[in-house]
């Protein structure tokens, strides 16, 4: 899909008119309307604003399938993670009571302790 039928598309998601995506950016409606028609490009400094007024980030606007192909790749790796990680075998005390030196059951790593716990 290109960069000017994604920008319609997520303008009429949220119920924008042209206009008041122009006046939001400080432009006139007929340059929205190119860059629909795909008649022109946004700027770099105006795509990043439209990112912004459109709540997402300008890589999910120029190229919502490859964004969602890396979102989909990062939570794969995040479960995988998880699945391989130690922490969710920790006893419930030795979180509770902060005694990581004391729980001797299996091996902890560090990758597997949330940042508001210390080992030591």
């Amino acid at each position: 899909m290109a960069l000017g039928d994604n920008i319609r598309e997520r303008r009429t998601q949220l119920k924008m008119s042209q206009e008041y995506v122009a006046g939001q950016l400080g432009i006139s409606r007929q340059a929205v309307a190119k860059w629909e028609a795909g008649k022109s490009e946004p700027s770099a400094a105006n795509l990043a604003e439209l990112a912004a007024l459109f709540e997402m980030s300008i890589g999910e606007l120029t190229d919502p399938e490859k964004y969602t192909r890396e979102q989909e790749a990062q939570q794969k790796k995040l479960k995988e993670a998880q699945r391989n990680c130690c922490f969710s075998a920790l006893p419930w005390t030795c979180i509770k009571n902060r005694r990581w030196k004391n729980c001797r059951l299996f091996s902890v790593q560090p990758h597997c302790f949330p940042s508001s716990f210390s080992r030591d």
